[in-house]
């Protein structure tokens, strides 16, 4: 916000999209708790048609200004300073990250959860810094329209016999028991919503493919449950790779793949991945059996189960009180006359 230096940042994963820049002008709107008179840009094209000077806008930009009720506005092109009021405390923000990320010590974030929420850590300390001067600016904005505009696009997909779907050069997986079904894919900026009918069945992240190229995002909880019925399917799958969740797990499948036979390997990979997902403890797991292996030693799938599936053996006994019949006559005004 030029007046008082308000701030929004939004990690983005896939370039300048329509998804990506509605999503982020959307939440800005609501941090900054309203609609500002103008929101002004350069000559993007997920809002602009820029073969014309003329302020034609995409069709979904000219949708998402209607529904907010603001006058859009962009640079003339070529003039980059044109928009200083912005790009300055734009450049800030960015130095200011990049500070943060030398100070932290590493780039490298367990997560895009906890990459996001170290960016808005930054964000919100500036913005405390400025929120005497933004509590008179906000007075200014309008209010929040009751619904958000659409940020997603939508695709039909039906599920492979290899329990994926493919969507702009991407191939994901979903739990195998949609193997054959025709889903609804809203597709955002970061993640896909997946339905079925009317109901969300799964929700998995975007990934984006490099340019000329094919990506996977592909997880073995979704069709592990399935493998372990055919384990031998594991070691002809196309997937194999993809499925083994970390280098533990690769490096258990070679050991195995070379000290067992074929099926035996099969199964004992598979069987893992199982208890892995029974378990949730993946990451235990696969360290505990990755350091045996360097000892030359593969623990048994039982001894594996006897150390990390934890299973309920006290179970407590519930006593259900059964009142008489004629308490249920105090009930009825009156009572029961026979």
């Amino acid at each position: 916000m030029p007046a008082s230096g308000w701030a929004y940042a939004q990690v983005i994963y896939g370039g300048e999209s329509f998804a990506a820049f509605s999503d982020g002008v959307q939440n800005a709107f609501k941090a900054a708790g309203g609609v500002p008179k103008e929101v002004r840009t350069d000559s993007l094209s997920a809002a602009y048609r820029n073969h014309t000077n003329d302020n034609d806008f995409t069709e979904r930009f000219n949708e998402l200004v209607i529904h907010y009720g603001f006058k859009a506005t962009r640079n003339n092109r070529g003039i980059a300073h044109e928009n200083g009021a912005i790009e300055s405390p734009h450049g800030h923000l960015k130095s200011q990250l990049e500070q943060a990320l030398k100070i932290r010590g590493s780039y490298d974030f367990q997560t895009r959860v906890v990459y996001e929420s170290f960016v808005a850590d930054i964000v919100a300390r500036r913005n405390r810094r400025v929120s005497d001067k933004y509590a008179v600016e906000q007075r200014q904005l309008h209010a929040l329209p009751k619904t958000m505009s659409v940020s997603y696009t939508e695709h039909y997909l039906t599920v492979s016999r290899t329990s994926t779907v493919s969507l702009k050069r991407v191939t994901y997986s979903v739990p195998s028991r949609l193997i054959g079904s025709r889903l609804l894919v809203r597709l955002y900026d970061n993640r896909l919503e997946l339905r079925y009918g009317s109901d969300l069945v799964q929700t998995l992240a975007r990934v984006y493919a490099s340019k000329g190229c094919r990506a996977r995002n592909i997880s073995y909880l979704h069709v592990i449950d399935a493998l372990v019925k055919k384990p031998l399917a594991f070691r002809y799958s196309q997937l194999r790779d993809d499925l083994l969740p970390s280098d533990n797990y690769k490096a258990i499948w070679e050991y195995v793949n070379a000290h067992l036979l074929a099926d035996e390997a099969s199964y004992y990979m598979v069987k893992l991945l199982h208890l892995a997902k029974q378990s949730g403890c993946e990451r235990q797991l696969g360290r505990f059996v990755a350091a045996s292996i360097t000892q030359r030693q593969l623990p048994a799938i039982r001894e594996c189960e006897a150390q990390f599936l934890v299973i309920a053996s006290n179970i407590p006994t519930i006593t259900i009180k059964q009142h008489s019949l004629s308490a249920y006559s105090s009930m009825i005004p009156g009572g029961l006359h026979g």
